[in-house]
């Protein structure tokens, strides 16, 4: 989405219902069946650099990112991914 206009200048449908935060121009996606992906968004959609299968349970809570350590949780674990 252009932020000045609002309008929409792609979608992409590669990725379910999810949550995510951005760190050094990437996103870092958890869609809710567990499948974490580090993904570039560009001018003409998402590029998906890895995905993953990294939970066991539904999951909807947002990815943390502290320094270079990523926590993640479903609804029965919770899990520290060091990005380093």
């Amino acid at each position: 989405m252009d932020v000045n206009t609002g309008d929409m200048l792609w979608r992409d449908r590669g990725v379910g219902r999810a949550t995510l935060v951005g760190a050094d121009g990437k996103l870092i996606i958890l869609d809710e069946d567990d499948n974490l992906a580090i993904a570039t968004p560009g001018e003409t959609g998402l590029l998906v650099h890895a995905k993953a299968a990294v939970l066991e349970g539904q999951s909807w809570t947002a990815p943390t990112l502290s320094g270079s350590t990523l926590y993640l949780r479903d609804r029965k674990q919770i899990m520290a991914v060091e990005l380093r």
